[in-house]
């Protein structure tokens, strides 16, 4: 994020594009797309050791696995929750440069600095997810802990007046929202077993997905006619409504385990 605001500056300083046209934002997807597609070499380097069980189950078609999962409450919860965040994720998110470049009149630079800060601050959340787990004995008290958290900031980035408290917000919200992705993940796999594992994420992603592609074509009509704060409103309502949902669905499932453990 740091390099990448930099970089059409100095485009257009070197080959004499003019300021904030599309040829020097070209050239900066062109690259971030070849050092993407450079990943795909250690992945395919990966080896997966499978062990030999004498007791190992009979697989079961994807088909019917499939079916099985979302015939399970907590399946069809989990993409539940997944659709409504994707869906809210998707009308604002991937925008939140273009409003503040609209609303403070920013340069390239100063958000390649505030999104590299936001990813080093996710980076340092991540360290810190084990720590809320040992601490409160649960995988759902966090997660809705720094979701709620982070709906506050939300709210607090797209009404603020002041680019310092926009850009503080945008931080901590970051950080918040993504420090739960991981624990809920995690417990995704804790309640089901390792050969439905795959499956259930796949469901997931399917959730995500939908919201993810109805959330993307709705944003785009809203922002020319209304603007961003109904945009803003309506993900944080999105938000507050997923974070219930896990509070009400997983909570008294993880009590459940804890107790029989």
């Amino acid at each position: 994020n740091l390099v990448a605001g930099q970089i059409p500056g100095l485009l257009e300083t070197w080959l004499g594009y003019s300021q904030g046209s599309a040829e020097s934002y070209r050239w900066v997807i062109t690259a971030g797309i070849i050092f993407a597609s450079s990943a795909l070499i250690p992945t395919f380097l990966i080896r997966e050791h499978k062990e030999k069980r004498a007791n190992a189950r009979i697989p079961i078609f994807p088909r019917k696995l499939l079916k099985k999962l979302t015939n399970r409450p907590i399946v069809r919860q989990l993409a539940l929750i997944n659709l409504i965040t994707g869906f809210g994720a998707a009308i604002l998110i991937p925008y939140l440069n273009v409003f503040l470049r609209g609303k403070f009149d920013i340069s390239d630079n100063l958000l390649g600095v505030i999104f590299s800060l936001a990813s080093l601050m996710v980076f340092l959340g991540s360290i810190s997810t084990p720590w809320l787990v040992k601490i409160t004995h649960s995988r759902i008290i966090p997660t809705v802990a720094t979701q709620a958290t982070s709906i506050f900031f939300l709210f607090t980035l797209g009404f603020s007046p002041f680019l310092w408290l926009a850009a503080a917000s945008l931080l901590l919200r970051n950080v918040l929202m993504q420090m739960s992705s991981p624990l809920i993940e995690n417990f995704a796999m804790l309640v089901s077993e390792p050969e439905e594992q795959a499956t259930i994420a796949s469901v997931r992603s399917m959730g995500w997905q939908t919201g993810q592609a109805v959330g993307i074509f709705i944003s785009g009509f809203v922002q020319t006619r209304l603007g961003f704060s109904p945009l803003f409103i309506t993900t944080g309502l999105l938000y507050t409504l997923s974070t219930f949902l896990t509070w009400v669905y997983f909570r008294p499932k993880e009590k459940e385990m804890n107790d029989a453990r």
